[in-house]
Parts: C-alpha cells; structure tokens; sequence
C-alpha cells in the first residue's frame, strides 16, 4: 500500500462542487477510522447514493431489513432509504467512501447489479480497486488548487463503475451481450432527449427502425423497466435535481422535463415520489 497521507487522520472528507449537468455526479469523497466506541447510523433516508469500501477491519450493514456482515475489502452500496450501518466494536471498520447522484447513476448501478436487494461486491484485485479509491481522495488532500475537482472525481468514480461491471459480468451470455449492444444507444437517445413531450416508445421504435413491441421487450430484458416507464424515472429524477435547487418555478420545471402542462407533471411527480412537487424537500445528508 502506497504511503498515503490521508491515511494518518481519523477522518477526512471533502464537499465536492456540484455540477447537475455531468451524468454521474460526485457531491462527497472521504476516508473514515472509525472508534470502537461508534454506534449505529441509521436508519437513514438520503437524497443521494454512497459507496463505501471497508480495507480494514469489520461491520454491518442492514439494508431493507436484511443484515450484512461485512469484512475487509469489501464495497457496500447504500441505496437512498431504510439504510442503517455500524463498525465491529472489536475490530472497527476504516473505509472509503464516495457520494454521489446522476442521470445515469441508476442506469450504472442496474448494470453494476447493485441494489437494496444486492448490495454487496468484493474485487479480486482489492489492491488495484483500493488504489482507484485512494488515489482520488489523496489528490482531493494535498492538492490545493481543487477548483473542478469534481471532474475528476467523477472519471474515477466511473472507473469504480468500470470495475464492478466488468467483474459481475463476466460470463454474460453473447446473446445477451447482442441485446445490450442495440439498448445502448437508445438509452443514450432517450437520455438525450426526454425533454421533449412528444418522445415515446412509437417514437423511438420508428428512430431505431424496431417495431414497438420487439424494443419494448428487448429494453425491458436487460434494462429491468420499460421503456415508458424509464422515460418518466428519468425525467422525475431530472425534476428532483432542479428542485433541489429552488431556482424554478413549478411550470419551468415541468416544461424543462417533458412535460406538456405543469399539472399533468405534478400528477405524475406525486404518483412517483409519493408527495406534490410543491411539497418536495430533500432531507439532508446526516
């Protein structure tokens, strides 16, 4: 293991600067020790996704009321809700760890097959995945000119990605690797373009020259969720950004994500998320 100077503190982390364009977007890097005297966080609701990589020592994770013991070289994914963890009293943890949201997050982390119903993952090289880790917050430490570090955070962030999707999917069948390969430029079109109202399946099917009931299947087989159905979870968490913000009205919101009236958007938000758009508040990182 490199002589990395973080290593010397109990904690350290670092606010990134946020930039709601990029497609996977860090907020927070840091690096705990954690005392055996520290208790249990959680449970906790989040506005945004964590990775934490555990190099040393030992804990649990309890994620939909399903507990985890977790080890060394270990990377647990804490999804936003019912997420509660805690270090081994007698061997306490010390881990990375990584905050993050993004368009593409969700899309990644299918990809990554990492959920509340599988969240954990543990690398076969755990020196290299350490290093990719490490290195980002040892830079984000001693370099003092951090302005745009957020940048590259997020390439190492999607080499993490890089990592984890390549190891749980290895040995994918060719036919499904066929199927991905036609869904991936239509995720990347769709992604482009779901401000516009009048996007949909007919649209889309016509655009790739697919008829739309063989696009739907073949969307829903490796991407979990249709086509409609993706369309508005991403136009949803595109609005949750902007509210974040509080820098637009209702109306601009609605029209700035596809949607052809401010009321249909408000039904369609309260149906996803549970309250209006006007209600929305996000609940701060603890």
């Amino acid at each position: 293991m490199k002589n990395y100077k973080f290593l010397k503190h109990h904690i350290v982390f670092e606010y990134l600067d946020s930039d709601s364009t990029l497609s996977l977007n860090p907020l927070v890097i840091g690096y705990e020790r954690c005392e055996s005297t520290k208790g249990v966080i959680g449970p906790l609701t989040r506005t945004r996704y964590v990775f934490q990589y555990v190099f040393k020592g030992k804990g649990t994770l309890t994620v939909a009321n399903k507990t985890y013991k977790i080890g060394k070289d270990t990377l647990f994914f804490l999804p936003v809700e019912n997420v509660s963890y805690a270090p081994n009293k007698s061997d306490p943890w010390e881990y990375l760890w990584i905050e993050f949201t993004g368009l593409h997050a969700s899309n990644l982390l299918k990809t990554a097959k990492l959920s509340a119903q599988n969240p954990i993952f543990r690398p076969k090289d755990p020196d290299e995945f350490f290093g990719v880790f490490a290195d980002m917050i040892e830079d984000c430490v001693t370099n003092k000119q951090r302005k745009y570090y957020q940048y590259a955070c997020a390439a190492s962030l999607m080499k993490i990605f890089y990592f984890i999707i390549k190891q749980q999917n290895e040995g994918a069948s060719t036919a499904k690797g066929k199927e991905e390969n036609k869904i991936l430029p239509i995720v990347q079109y769709i992604e482009a373009h779901y401000f516009e109202n009048d996007l949909s399946l007919k649209k889309i099917s016509e655009k790739f020259f697919f008829s739309p009931p063989y696009l739907s299947r073949i969307f829903k087989k490796v991407m979990n969720i249709s086509p409609s159905k993706y369309i508005i979870e991403l136009r949803i968490k595109k609005a949750q950004e902007m509210l974040q913000s509080n820098c637009f009205k209702i109306s601009t919101i609605a029209y700035a994500c596809g949607y052809s009236s401010p009321y249909y958007f408000s039904l369609e938000f309260k149906r996803a998320v549970g309250i209006s758009p006007s209600k929305y508040q996000p609940v701060a990182i603890e």
